[in-house]
């Protein structure tokens, strides 16, 4: 009895896992007034179509090899980085590139991580 009970512990923990792994974090932030005026603060001529542009970059380029990733998942730091060195590697042009970080900076911001 007590096997059966481990066993089936495992297999919903392994469950989870898979699902967690398939389905990632959930669909990052959508595009709001709030995230705009984010993304405004930093960059002053940000647009909404830029930002839906990054959010595109992000699901399509990066959730390829990295799953789907928050923008809250790393400072802003850690996420610059991150874009300067994968850009090459997912074949980003300048515009991706910016309007990327654009996207994750300012859904940072909203998350709470400050700037720095």
């Amino acid at each position: 009895m007590r096997l059966r009970v481990v066993v089936v512990v495992l297999v919903l923990l392994l469950a989870g896992l898979l699902s967690g792994l398939l389905t990632g974090c959930g669909e990052p932030p959508v595009v709001t007034p709030e995230l705009v005026a984010a993304a405004q603060r930093q960059w002053p001529t940000a647009t909404a179509a830029q930002l839906l542009h990054g959010r595109e970059v992000l699901m399509t380029k990066c959730t390829v090899c990295h799953g789907v990733r928050q923008p809250a998942d790393h400072p802003p730091a850690v996420w610059q980085g991150y874009i300067e060195v994968m850009s090459p590697r997912a074949q980003l042009d300048d515009q991706q590139r910016a309007d990327l970080l654009r996207y994750v900076l300012a859904g940072n911001e909203l998350a709470g991580h400050q700037q720095k």
